[in-house]
């Protein structure tokens, strides 16, 4: 039995106990392959996209039915006036005319395995944030390409856009840079594999990721690190990276626990400290601390902080430049 997309993007989403919003979104029904730049259709194809209020499920459909999406837009031509035309102007599909932002997509096209779906999906952040992936109309076995895309949870400006996918870029440094546009198209892939996720992209994480994007908080500073690490050093660096935690200031304290979550998430993944007690000693300061607005939140930050730490191990050097 062949079942839509859109029907088990919603599937998911209830599974997920996630509402999925309405977005708008524009989408080209007319052509459903892709058109050559400077072709004589590639006039009409930017003059006829149609905005729709859809889910992220028939989003997909669509997708799956070969229809290019991108932005919506206002259906307004701007005058550019030029040399040889001075009574130029351009089609709809413009920077200028873009109404809101709400759909999102990366490309990765490396052909390996981390255009795969299964690399995609033990990704922390795509497994909790993502809607769906579908493998993209150049996509062989052999020769793995892909898109993971992205419904937010509100409507973002071009700017905000463009700041989450230069985010994204930094964090996946594989994925294609083109993608940075807040009005690229994305051409749809005929018959393409879906895998759906059923998630719903946070714009404060999203842009949380962005504005904060960098390695996470690193090793304590010590001259020299022993050789074979005994118990006495690993409880210095321990109670070192937690006072990061319990000395960050407001406005800080959601990037800090992140990011000390995330390095003790490492450092479990390599042996030297438990899971248990790392949560529960990162609970523990993050309760004591002033002015924090949701513990469950927090929390929630920790957990996908380990989680997400324990994807990329981290070893004590053997010495430690001071910073």
């Amino acid at each position: 039995m062949n079942i839509e997309p859109a029907e088990l993007y919603q599937f998911h989403c209830e599974l997920n106990d996630v509402n999925p919003p309405e977005i708008l979104a524009a989408v080209n029904p007319k052509y459903t392959d892709k058109v050559k730049y400077g072709s004589k259709q590639f006039w009409d194809f930017n003059m006829t996209f149609i905005n729709y209020t859809i889910s992220g499920g028939r989003l997909a459909n669509a997708i799956q039915k070969g229809m290019t999406w991108t932005a919506p837009h206002e259906h307004i031509r701007r005058h550019r006036p030029r040399p040889e035309k001075p009574d130029y102007h351009t089609t709809y599909r413009v920077k200028e005319n873009i109404i809101s932002v709400q759909a999102l997509a990366i490309d990765s096209d490396t052909e390996d395995e981390k255009s795969r779906f299964e690399w995609w999906l033990n990704q922390p952040f795509i497994a909790n944030q993502a809607a769906f992936l579908h493998t993209t109309a150049s996509h062989t076995e052999d020769k793995p390409r892909c898109r993971v895309v992205f419904v937010l949870d509100r409507p973002v400006t071009v700017q905000e856009a463009e700041r989450i996918l230069k985010g994204f870029m930094r964090e996946w440094g594989h994925v294609d840079k083109s993608c940075k546009d807040a009005g690229r198209v994305f051409y749809g892939a005929k018959d393409c594999t879906v895998s759906t996720i059923g998630r719903v992209c946070c714009v404060n994480d999203a842009l949380d990721l962005a504005d904060n994007n960098r390695p996470a908080v690193v090793a304590p500073e010590f001259d020299t690190v022993p050789v074979s690490v005994n118990s006495k050093f690993l409880q210095v660096a321990f109670d070192k990276l937690l006072s990061n935690v319990l000395n960050s200031k407001d406005g800080e304290k959601h990037r800090t626990l992140r990011d000390i979550s995330r390095t003790m998430g490492g450092y479990i993944a390599s042996g030297y400290y438990n899971i248990t007690d790392c949560r529960n000693s990162l609970r523990a300061a993050v309760a004591s601390l002033p002015n924090v607005a949701n513990l469950n939140t927090a929390y929630s930050t920790i957990d996908q902080g380990l989680d997400y730490g324990q994807q990329s191990p981290l070893h004590f050097s053997q010495s430690i430049r001071r910073q």
